[in-house]
């Protein structure tokens, strides 16, 4: 409730995009988005770690 809150008054034009969807939806983005984000921290950690 508070992060749609802070979404509106952040960025008014997202929150028209997102307004019309389902928890789920809105869940699974989030969650996928963690995602890709762990798995570039680890390709990058691996392209570091082979460096050494």
């Amino acid at each position: 409730m508070v992060g749609t809150a802070l979404l509106n008054l952040l960025s008014p034009q997202t929150f028209e995009l997102l307004k019309g969807q389902s928890t789920l939806t809105l869940s699974l983005g989030f969650v996928g988005t963690l995602a890709v984000c762990a798995v570039g921290k680890a390709v990058l950690e691996l392209r570091d770690a082979r460096d050494r």
